[in-house]
């Protein structure tokens, strides 16, 4: 699966998950929730970098 097709998976999730909490006082645990996203983003794309194929390119 392409990081791409991921990252627009996953937006599609956080959205509706965000729509369906957003009457909640949740705005701390979205806040850890982003950066938890970002620290799995930033490590699938450095699980790419380990391949060879996509260090060449």
């Amino acid at each position: 699966m392409s990081m791409t097709l991921q990252i627009h998976k996953l937006t599609q999730y956080l959205r509706g998950w965000g729509h369906y909490y957003l009457i909640a006082n949740t705005y701390q645990l979205t806040v850890d929730l982003d950066h938890w996203i970002r620290r799995r983003i930033k490590m699938c794309y450095w699980r790419q970098w380990r391949k060879p194929r996509t260090k060449v390119r």
